[in-house]
């Protein structure tokens, strides 16, 4: 359930549309601050059992939303504690502890953090900072800030006459237990902030610190942000796949050159809206193809009428015409050829099973979305022309800068905003609509044996 408003309400588990969750990533572990327990995880059964109730009665006296339940996988006492916590636009977030962290939370209060709405880190209350999680793609980044930090003494610290104090070292207790994470954490306290402009302050203060980083010394951190996904979603329903069965001897050939943009798509690192463009030129790559079949399509339909006459004027203008108005014609548009490649590889049938066993219908059907104005769903005129013209508009508003956005596709999207969360949302439809493609438009893999 999506809470909004000034005060948290009792959250209803599993029936939130969309669930945020910490980006997966390879972050070097930096050592430092990592969470101890100051007693130790109790070992004897009788010990643990206490323990627990403890907890619960720590958990239930911080005012906060939790719950107690069986785990399957722990062997040891079988339980685990998911907490909620509502984060700074008052929609709540699940925080799972398994193991010996169960018994750590008894330590911390969770009362005053409150998560950021779009990045792994948190606001805490009490203390006025901010801690988020940071990430870099530059190999030997990692092992710079190691060495800077035992130079320093555990932290690298930026301080303002006036106090405001940007940090850069180990993750706190708090934000190791909560994320799990043990790599680089950015620190901003000092600075006047509440929870209504947390996010939006990271954001401002993390753009001079790390951009300068990156000219000063090429290493290029960035703020790890939440992936949203619809909780619905499966990553690949078996249907559509075919899991079952054993694996034998790829029978296809693919296009190297369409596999490859397919590959740069299924990037987990890669920002979202770069994927969205690398899925839609695996579709671009096939306009030729499909083009032509509808060219021909239209050609075959005039020549092939008993009415047709070669020596006539008018009919010979309506073989050209059917050329040039077709798809790949000198006259044709880009979105049409991209209908004509969604018609060839996919049934409105087909699109529809997916879109409802995904999770991904309730948003691609609105039309209040901030991606495009084209929505899809079984009620319009023409599902696959719709589909079509919202992935266009997409695709420009990705494509096209501010200074060149054109008016009728709306304003740009841009890389590491809110934009990405939307364009994740949609990458499942991409990613199918890519290997459906790939599909359609592979060869028989023919491969010389050795002698």
């Amino acid at each position: 359930m999506v809470v909004r408003g000034t005060e948290p309400a009792e959250p209803e588990p599993g029936a939130a549309l969309v669930e945020r969750v910490p980006e997966d990533s390879n972050d070097d572990r930096i050592d430092g601050a990592v969470v101890q327990s100051t007693v130790g995880a109790p070992e004897d059964q009788d010990e643990r059992d206490e323990a627990r109730e403890e907890l619960r009665d720590h958990l239930a006296s911080s005012g906060l939303n939790f719950e107690i339940s069986e785990d399957p996988f722990d062997d040891i006492d079988g339980w685990m504690v998911e907490v909620w916590l509502a984060d700074t636009h008052q929609e709540f977030r699940s925080f799972y502890f398994f193991g010996e962290r169960r018994f750590l939370l008894a330590e911390h209060s969770l009362s005053d953090i409150i998560p950021l709405h779009n990045y792994d880190g948190f606001f805490d209350r009490s203390e006025g900072l901010i801690e988020v999680r940071l990430g870099a793609d530059t190999p030997g980044a990692f092992s710079f800030v190691r060495q800077r930090l035992r130079v320093l003494g555990g932290q690298m610290r930026f301080v303002r006459p006036d106090g405001c104090t940007m940090k850069l070292g180990p993750p706190s207790e708090v934000h190791s237990l909560l994320s799990g994470s043990h790599s680089l954490s950015l620190t901003i306290e000092g600075v006047r902030v509440d929870s209504s402009n947390a996010d939006e302050l990271i954001e401002l203060l993390s753009d001079s610190l790390l951009i300068e980083l990156d000219m000063k010394y090429n290493f290029r951190f960035e703020l790890r942000r939440l992936q949203v996904r619809p909780t619905a979603m499966v990553s690949r329903p078996r249907r559509l796949t075919g899991t079952e069965g054993p694996f034998d001897f790829p029978a296809n050939k693919y296009s190297h050159e369409a596999a490859s943009l397919y590959r740069a798509g299924r990037h987990q690192t890669t920002p979202p809206l770069i994927r969205y463009w690398a899925l839609y030129q695996v579709l671009e790559y096939y306009f030729p193809r499909y083009a032509r079949e509808e060219a021909r399509r239209r050609t075959a339909l005039v020549v092939r009428s008993p009415m047709f006459n070669h020596h006539s004027e008018d009919h010979l203008d309506q073989v050209v015409s059917s050329v040039l108005d077709s798809p790949g014609g000198p006259q044709g548009r880009e979105s049409e050829q991209l209908e004509a490649v969604l018609r060839s590889i996919v049934s409105e049938r087909l699109l529809f099973d997916f879109l409802e066993e995904s999770g991904l219908a309730p948003f691609i059907s609105d039309r209040n979305t901030e991606l495009s104005e084209y929505p899809v769903h079984q009620k319009v005129p023409d599902p696959i022309k719709a589909l079509a013209k919202r992935i266009y508009q997409i695709r420009c508003r990705i494509v096209h800068s501010k200074s060149d956005a054109r008016r009728d596709h709306g304003p740009s999207l841009i890389p590491g905003t809110r934009h990405d969360d939307l364009i994740g949302l949609e990458l499942p439809l991409m990613e199918f609509l890519a290997r459906r493609a790939l599909v359609a438009g592979c060869e028989s893999l023919d491969v010389a044996p050795s002698d």
